[in-house]
């Protein structure tokens, strides 16, 4: 079981303490994640994350329903985030085992 620790509706640690992730001050608006020692940045809507050069390291693509294709580089289809990105659609986390989206009860 996941646990995580929230602030105003927002993530602010995770089981993964490699992983951070900095908000803007609007709920599930999350704008940066830090991995590895790497900053990437949410493109709007969560369409994709740059990295600090501006170049695409990961698209995020959504049919109708919200159901996310995660593709690399390459345009190839990826089952998981390689950046550990857990944000996707209206900025809730998705969990890829069970392909649901974490909401508020």
């Amino acid at each position: 079981m996941a646990q995580y620790t929230t602030s105003n509706t927002n993530d602010i640690s995770n089981a993964d303490p490699s992983v951070e992730f900095i908000y803007s001050n609007k709920q599930d608006d999350p704008i940066a994640l830090i991995t590895n020692h790497q900053t990437y940045y949410y493109l709007k809507d969560r369409l994709g994350l740059i990295n600090n050069n501006q170049q695409l390291v990961e698209g995020y693509h959504y049919n109708a329903f919200g159901k996310l294709s995660i593709k690399d580089t390459d345009s190839i289809i990826i089952n998981n985030s390689n950046h550990n990105n857990p944000y996707a659609y209206t900025g809730r986390r998705f969990d890829n085992e069970s392909g649901l989206y974490y909401y508020r009860n």
